[in-house]
């Protein structure tokens, strides 16, 4: 390991500047406004050493967010310090971002991740030659990477937590965070409908908390939101027209027109992105998202990371439909990464996205659209089905249409591909080492997927009927295409 070391009143003597790279992961120590003429005599000698106290070491994010520096006071007498930074995110599979190393200095600075819950151990180290020794133990700090919840809603009905605690009723243009507790459980008993206010619901854990839908119950928005690490059960929605998460059947007159620039327009524009990422979606009977038969135009709707077990309903409307339903508007700009999607329904959708016939680009206001599927696994999912349908946008040259590393076993009556395009090859399509599979074999996809990459053979999940989509086949493996969830590391 070469470690170049920099000018700080540390160790008693002027280091030259440089960096630290260490475990993948840049390590930068800071002297800004120190002459590095300037020889610092410590006044602590032929003594044991005390690692900095916890409150004293400061963690601040970068105003990209991109790097995290971690910060301490100079101990007089050191001869450095050894650094250890791990990512608890996973309490269960902790990762060494920074093992054991040493830092010249009294700051470093390290990459940064969103929602990651992070432990660092600092020791002091002692210098031989003003016969001072290690201190005796290391401080550990634990600190996370996510941003600030506005409140902890405590584990009970979320409908009957809203109404206690209405939002502030002068909406707020800034996102609303609230925290459910960690492995804790939840229901939805009623209607909550958030309307122009931005809002997050996620678990500040990979122990994800658990919402339980009840029968008729309604999460509604016509604003950015996003639900993030969560369990959603949607076993009891099984009334028409019910959804995970719906757009709101009154939206607010604020928002029409947004994009275009006239409140003559068509569509209400919901310009933040509707997210759902880190959710593990349990017996969804119903819809997704559904638009309630409301003219929306969303900026951005992403799914990323996310397990979708559909179990859909004939009486929840889903049969014959979609199971992501903009059916009165559409997205500018889709994306499922990192995602399965699987159904054992006896009453399959008919579409995983739809779009209103009639959605236009010069009617919404934007000059492209884009939809893209990437790093994902989908089995036995719209069967016999289409999978897509935006007929309005299908063929246009401004309509990009992305689909790689992705893996389709019995899904959308073995005509991934043109179904993906909506049946047309008119628009500016994308295709890059997928597995087009259908009924043991490999679908004939070549008029529309012209990329020679696809990867002909069976995956071979471990066990799709329970749940294990780890694939087995050999081209997929070697080239690592699907969730990434079931990838081997």
């Amino acid at each position: 390991m070469k470690i170049k070391l920099l000018t700080l009143p540390t160790l008693g003597k002027t280091l030259s500047a440089g960096t630290l790279v260490l475990a993948g992961m840049a390590v930068v120590s800071c002297a800004d406004g120190f002459d590095s003429k300037e020889i610092f005599e410590p006044t602590v000698k032929n003594s044991t050493m005390l690692s900095p106290d916890s409150k004293d070491i400061v963690i601040t994010a970068s105003a990209d967010g991109a790097n995290q520096t971690i910060s301490w006071p100079v101990v007089s007498g050191a001869g450095g310090y050894r650094l250890t930074v791990k990512d608890v995110t996973d309490a269960n599979n902790p990762i060494v971002l920074v093992n054991d190393s040493l830092i010249d200095g009294c700051s470093c600075y390290i990459k940064r991740e969103e929602d990651k819950n992070y432990v660092l151990t600092l020791k002091t180290l002692g210098n031989a030659k003003l016969n001072n020794q290690d201190a005796a133990t290391a401080t550990e700090v634990s600190f996370n990477s996510f941003a600030a919840a506005f409140a902890q809603i405590p584990a009970g009905d979320l409908a009957e937590y809203f109404e206690k605690n209405p939002l502030p009723k002068d909406l707020s243009s800034n996102d609303l965070i609230f925290d459910l507790e960690a492995g804790k459980e939840y229901t939805l008993n009623g209607t909550i409908d958030f309307q122009g206010q931005r809002v997050t619901l996620r678990t500040p854990s990979t122990n994800y908390a658990k919402i339980i839908y009840g029968e008729g119950s309604h999460l509604r928005t016509c604003a950015g939101f996003t639900l993030k690490n969560l369990e959603l059960n949607g076993a009891a929605l099984t009334a028409n027209n019910s959804a995970l998460l719906e757009l709101s059947d009154q939206p607010i007159e604020a928002i029409k027109g947004i994009q275009v620039g006239s409140k003559e327009s068509s569509y209400y524009d919901i310009q933040d992105p509707v997210v759902f990422r880190n959710c593990n979606m349990t017996a969804v009977n119903s819809f997704v998202l559904y638009d309630n038969g409301k003219s929306y135009s969303l900026a951005n709707l992403i799914i990323d990371n996310c397990l979708i077990h559909l179990t859909t309903l004939e009486s929840a409307g889903v049969a014959n439909n979609a199971i992501f339903n903009t059916y009165a508007g559409g997205v500018r700009n889709l994306t499922m990464q990192n995602t399965t999607v699987w159904s054992t329904s006896a009453k399959p959708a008919k579409y995983v996205f739809r779009y209103n016939n009639g959605y236009r680009y010069d009617r919404a206001g934007v000059t492209d659209l884009y939809v893209t599927v990437q790093n994902t696994t989908m089995y036995n999912v719209c069967k016999t089905g289409h999978i897509c349908n935006y007929d309005g946008v299908k063929a246009q040259k401004a309509s990009h249409l992305k689909m790689t590393n992705s893996i389709f076993v019995d899904c959308a009556s073995g005509q991934i591909c043109r179904r993906f395009l909506g049946g047309s090859a008119g628009a500016d399509a994308t295709f890059a080492n997928n597995t087009y599979w259908f009924d043991g074999a490999a679908e004939n996809y070549a008029e529309y997927d012209k990329s020679e990459t696809a990867i002909d053979e069976d995956p071979n999940f471990v066990d799709a009927a329970n749940g294990n989509f780890t694939p087995q086949g050999a081209g997929q493996v070697a080239k690592q295409i699907g969730d990434p969830r079931w990838l081997k590391k």
